[in-house]
């Protein structure tokens, strides 16, 4: 959602192998061929577990090396990128693909499916997006005559909050949360920006973009300043996605519940359990409140669905198919990568209001797209 800044009257006062063995099978075939053949009296069954011992020390070494390789490869903290950033392993993301998506294919082959609205996605224009960026959240906000991005990024020491120009994708601002801390998604309200984190239970509100003093330049910058820290409470006890609107803000912990809670006091009023065609929806994601609908990203899925905030299911699946294979066919015209990270999956909605249209993204593309979401829901 568009977020249109109010005058703040104090703010315009303020200024993350193996060794092979050098043992030849055929090494050892030979030298047992030679111990056979020599002319002393060496019971042929102590040669043979002589053999088999030394066999089962190099199996039982090779084994153990194997585990450890294993072990090291598989551990978050030991998986990086090829740049030296941490995989999507910190969230768990890699092979998990397919009971996903055996989830969402349960809910729309039903015997009993409802009615969805038809849909289309219109790519309108592709803009730059920081390709190390793994975003968490997105928001549209106008101050003034100025319209930007905030943006949410995640991974255990490389967590951000950010201000981003839409149509250059340069990083205007940032901040950057504590090492220990894996941000999440991020909103704005009441002239306060509010960042939940995955697994710490924590939240920060900050207040936007403000003006302070640098001591060492004697100039004014832009910085983010941070207010306070607030806790929230999920069926999961992670963080995922938050919005809302005036009366009410939406978070997701990565399950089919959302929940409601006070844009003051950040406190919670109530949850509710989101359905597609009476299948309960897992893995809602980042989201995005549109007057009573809320869009949601699944995780793993190249979907957007639309919630009724009233009845409480799904009214519409808008297919992003087109834009992954718009954002390969320009990543093959300027000889970048896009998606070669099993993490790199499609997450990141805000909707501009002037000009009715959604921006969306993905953990570390390289492109955020301007679209249209069209359908036929009421």
């Amino acid at each position: 959602m568009r977020r249109v800044i109010e005058p703040n009257p104090r703010s315009l006062n303020e200024g993350k192998g193996l060794q092979k063995t050098n043992d030849d099978p055929r090494s050892l075939s030979a030298r047992k061929d030679a111990i056979l053949s020599e002319p002393v009296s060496i019971p042929h069954s102590l040669i043979n577990q002589v053999i088999t011992f030394s066999t089962m020390v190099k199996v039982i070494s090779l084994a153990l090396l194997t585990s450890i390789f294993v072990a090291l490869w598989i551990y978050p903290n030991a998986v990086q990128l090829s740049n030296g950033r941490h995989k999507a392993l910190a969230e768990g993301v890699i092979a998990l693909k397919s009971p996903k998506n055996s989830v969402l294919s349960k809910a729309v082959s039903t015997e009993h499916d409802l009615k969805l609205a038809e849909t289309t996605v219109i790519i309108l224009e592709a803009y730059p997006h920081d390709a190390k960026a793994f975003t968490q959240g997105l928001v549209v906000v106008q101050q003034g005559r100025e319209k930007y991005f905030i943006e949410s990024t995640g991974l255990y020491s490389e967590s951000t909050l950010r201000k981003v120009d839409i149509t250059t994708g340069k990083v205007l601002t940032q901040t950057a949360l504590p090492s220990k801390l894996f941000g999440e998604g991020v909103t704005l309200s009441r002239n306060r920006l509010i960042m939940l984190t995955w697994k710490s239970g924590k939240g920060f509100t900050y207040e936007l973009a403000a003006l302070k003093k640098d001591a060492k330049a004697g100039l004014l910058s832009e910085s983010f300043v941070p207010l306070k820290t607030f806790t929230f409470d999920t069926q999961t006890g992670e963080g995922w996605g938050i919005d809302g609107n005036k009366t009410h803000l939406i978070l997701s912990d990565g399950s089919s519940r959302l929940y409601v809670l006070s844009p003051g006091s950040l406190k919670q009023i109530s949850t509710f359990e989101v359905t597609l065609n009476g299948h309960r929806l897992k893995y809602l994601n980042e989201l995005e409140v549109v007057g009573r609908y809320i869009y949601a990203n699944v995780w793993y899925e190249n979907i957007i669905v639309k919630i009724d905030s009233g009845s409480k299911k799904v009214v519409a699946v808008y297919d992003c198919s087109k834009v992954l294979m718009k954002g390969e066919e320009l990543a093959l015209e300027k000889g970048i990568e896009f998606r070669t990270n099993e993490g790199a999956v499609l997450n990141g909605i805000a909707y501009d209001g002037d000009l009715d249209v959604f921006y969306i993204t993905g953990k570390l593309w390289p492109f955020v797209f301007r679209v249209r979401l069209v359908d036929s829901s009421v």
